[in-house]
């Protein structure tokens, strides 16, 4: 017998004789796309090239010789043709004018063999239709399941169940093949399976090199799988840092004091996060939690982060909190397994901060802080040794300061990564939701800006060689409140403080044995506050000026004042002031060495005076604070420093009565404009006058709101021209004496004698009066003769008339009787004609 009948007579043994097509069905158990040697993905449409496929399988081709011509294979609906075919193997390549059609990232691939005599074997038995991946899945891997309770390093390494999203199936058949499940540094998992579209089962590989954490690499059609588990191989030395609720490390764990149950620890308490190392990542069954004993069910692991759902306790306490991981305890801060501790209820001991050092001279918003306080690790137990910082919650204004390092009972470290602006942020801190005790205070970062606003003595008044070192308090803004960021220094001595809050600084004020003011340095994280002078003895003499309130002082109201004057110093600490004397304190609010703002006390309708006293030294100023409208300011005259009063203003003086002392209570206006007061008394007011047009304006002048009775117009340029119209003496003697009075008839010269004038001769005469059409006068003293009598009003001047002015002697040159038509009384019987003048006298002996 040849070779041929050999083979032709074992192949009908085995069934495949040519022309038949056997009961058994073609089987196939792989498929990988490529193109130039790299593998691809299987995509919808035409291919970029053309894709060789290679197919695995049992019973793919019937007979010795199996004909390629006969055998088909379709990818979803696109021909593929064949290149080779055996029994186990097809390779067939996808060429560019192939349409592959998939459905929901599936395509359905068909591989039909031949009977070997080039008859497709069509029988539905022969044929095996295969769903295959097709399109990128967009598939998520959410949990990866060991399923072995630990997975050792060597060694029986069990299944993994990988669940998920989008694994891609058809009609609730496997995918075949496409599906890769790798662990780097291990190998590839075998007998890889896709169970559903949620879940994916394949046996483990191993050895791993050593033990730790391994990812799990999933790909799905050459697309890689979103989510990355990290399943632990031995002991992966796991650590805990912190545990804390899932809503926020400030929001407390309650207790159910109505739970029996809950003793011991019942399930149902709030979900908590752990947070450490080395955890893995979407492992959760190899992570076991336990809080004081109770199981914490795991929902979600990372690798820096568990989150479970803790159990529930009856009473305050501190729970200690065990976590395993592949079997392997996880070490806590201390380096213990169970130095971790959940909080339940409030402290039973509150703890305290009392201060935050800062490691550098200036601190910039990053670094380290060593806070300072006390009962950090006994909130609960005095034999507790850990602290969580999980539940202790440190804010340095809205940024959270994270707990580092290993806490004590009295101090603990935590990191800023930075986030702050420059100035003062506060501080606050939270166990469990409860506050921290302790004075607050503030942490500076870069220049915090801060302002001292005064210094004040325990005693009234700091005098000289202060035997026991008289304690003050230093008040400001800015101060935090820190003690190791803050720095006191008196001149060249530095002084160590016994009290800090964010606003003031208390500390023993060094004695001194001679009157002087000396600044007070206050630094703040390297920068230096602006600041104000202690004062020693009776340096300053302050003298007052004037009281000017924010608004009308009413009665019983309490008034802002400004005072302003000399010698107040700059520290309102050591600046009192009264009004009206006995204990009508007024609350000084800020002091510079011209001026200091209080609020006084309410008092009834008066006049108050205003006394400043500086570290005991008194003001004797008559300067007084109205209250109500107990003057009523009449206004006479007012009169322009520089006359004649232009147009660009200027200063008058205002003449009147009832002006009190005050000029920070006299109000001007001239027209619509104010006439900024300078200085006051009872009958004088002293004010910057403002620009006018050229005409007439009205001076209001006001005290405390009361407006004057009478007024008078303050002439701008020449408006006015007046008209005079008679000059005489206030007797019957003629001619008229140096110093005797004297009445002006005229028109149009206003009614503000401040700017009226008088010449006669070029000398300037004392105005006594004015009323309606007249004014008084007395002539000044000239050289006899008869003069024009000049009028002007602002330097304007207009129509005159002439005055006799000198002695009535003179050179009789004749005498005649007085002519009828000139009216005669009962000193008139001549008329005298004279060297010089004419004048009228009576001669009753004569």
């Amino acid at each position: 017998m040849n070779l041929v009948s050999h083979i032709l007579l074992a192949a009908i043994a085995a069934g495949y004789v040519s022309g038949q097509c056997p009961d058994n069905s073609a089987n196939v158990v792989s498929v990988s796309l490529s193109r130039d040697g790299a593998i691809v993905p299987l995509t919808s449409g035409a291919p970029a090239a053309a894709t060789t496929v290679t197919i695995a399988g049992t019973d793919l081709a019937v007979g010795v010789f199996p004909n390629i011509s006969s055998t088909a294979v379709t990818i979803g609906t696109a021909a593929c043709t064949l290149v080779s075919v055996t029994t186990t193997d097809i390779t067939c390549t996808l060429p560019v004018s192939a349409n592959v059609v998939c459905q929901d990232r599936v395509a359905t691939m068909l591989v039909t063999p031949s009977n070997g005599t080039g008859t497709p074997c069509t029988s539905p038995s022969r044929v095996d239709s295969v769903p295959i991946a097709c399109d990128n899945p967009v598939a998520t891997v959410t949990n990866a399941a060991p399923s072995l309770a630990t997975v050792p390093v060597y060694g029986g390494y069990g299944f993994l169940t990988l669940t998920g999203t989008n694994f891609p199936v058809a009609d609730n058949s496997s995918v075949v093949a496409q599906v890769a499940v790798n662990v780097p540094g291990i190998g590839a998992c075998s007998d890889v399976f896709v169970q559903s579209n949620t879940s994916i089962i394949c046996s483990l590989p191993g050895p791993a090199p050593a033990g730790g954490l391994y990812d799990i690499a999933v790909s799905i059609n050459n697309f890689t799988v979103t989510g990355t588990p990290k399943i632990a191989y031995g002991e992966p030395n796991a650590t805990i840092s912190s545990i804390a609720p899932a809503a926020g490390g400030s929001v407390p764990v309650p207790v159910n004091s109505t739970c029996a149950a809950c003793v011991t620890g019942a399930a149902g308490g709030p979900v908590v996060e752990i947070m450490g190392s080395s955890f893995g990542a979407l492992n959760k069954e190899q992570i076991v939690v336990t809080v004081g004993g109770a199981a914490c069910v795991v929902t979600a692991v990372a690798n820096d982060k568990i989150t479970c759902t803790a159990p529930q306790f009856q009473n305050a306490s501190a729970q200690t909190v065990s976590v395993t991981v592949n079997g392997d305890p996880a070490t806590a801060r201390d380096g213990t397994t169970s130095g971790l501790k959940l909080y339940y209820g409030p402290p039973t001991v509150v703890p305290t901060l009392t201060r935050a050092e800062t490691g550098v001279t200036i601190f910039n918003a990053t670094g380290q802080l060593t806070f300072v306080g006390t009962s950090f690790t006994k909130p609960y137990n005095v034999s507790d040794t850990a602290v969580n910082a999980g539940q202790l919650v440190v804010t340095i204004g809205n940024t959270t300061c994270a707990v580092s390092g290993v806490p004590t009972e009295t101090q603990f470290l935590c990191s800023l990564s930075g986030g702050l602006a420059a100035g003062v942020h506060a501080v606050s801190a939270t166990m469990n939701g409860v506050g921290l005790g302790g004075t607050p205070f503030d942490i500076a970062v870069g220049n915090p800006s801060a302002v001292v606003a005064s210094i004040t003595p325990s005693v009234g008044v700091l005098g000289l060689n202060e035997v026991n070192n008289t304690a003050v308090t230093l008040s400001g803004t800015g101060l935090t409140g820190n003690a190791p960021q803050i720095v006191v220094k008196i001149g060249n001595d530095t002084i160590t403080p016994t009290a800090y809050t964010r606003s003031t600084i208390v500390f023993n004020a060094p004695s001194k044995n001679e009157s002087q003011a000396i600044p007070v340095d206050v630094v703040i994280n390297g920068y230096s506050a602006v600041s104000v002078s202690l004062i020693y003895g009776q340096f300053y003499s302050p003298v007052v000026v004037a009281a000017k309130p924010e608004l009308n002082v009413a009665v019983n109201t309490q008034p802002n004042i400004t005072i302003s004057g000399s010698g107040f110093g700059n520290n309102p600490g050591q600046v009192m002031v009264t009004v009206g004397g006995g204990n009508n304190t007024c609350s000084v609010k800020t002091a510079t060495s011209t001026a200091a703002t209080c609020m006084c006390p309410a008092l009834p309708e008066g006049r108050y005076t205003v006394v400043v006293s500086v570290n005991g030294k008194s003001s004797n100023d008559t300067v007084e604070l109205v209250y109500g409208t107990p003057l009523s300011p009449v206004v006479t005259s007012a009169t322009p420093s520089l006359a004649p009063m232009g147009t660009v203003g200027g200063q008058i003086v205002i003449a009147g009565s009832n002006f009190g002392t005050n000029p920070g209570q006299v109000s001007v206006t001239i027209g619509n404009g104010t006439c900024v007061v300078v200085s006051a008394t009872p009958t004088s007011v002293t004010c910057s006058a403002p620009g006018n047009a050229e005409g007439t304006y009205a001076v209001v002048l006001a005290v405390n709101g009361r407006v004057a009775t009478s007024t008078v117009n303050l002439v701008y340029g020449s408006p006015l021209v007046p008209v005079v119209s008679s000059a005489s003496t206030n007797t019957s003697i003629v001619p008229a004496a140096a110093g005797q009075g004297a009445t002006l008839t005229a028109d149009n010269f206003g009614n503000n004698p401040g700017q009226l004038q008088i010449l006669i001769n070029n000398q300037s005469a004392t105005i006594t009066g004015w009323s309606g059409k007249t004014i008084t006068f007395i002539v000044p003293s000239t050289a006899a003769g008869s003069y024009p009598v000049v009028l002007a009003v602002n330097g304007k001047t207009g129509s005159t008339v002439n005055l006799i002015v000198g002695d009535a002697s003179a050179t009789i040159s004749g005498v005649v009787s007085i002519p009828a038509n000139i009216p005669q009384d009962n000193y008139g019987l001549f008329y005298l004609k004279t060297t010089s003048l004419p004048c009228l006298r009576a001669l009753k002996s004569v």
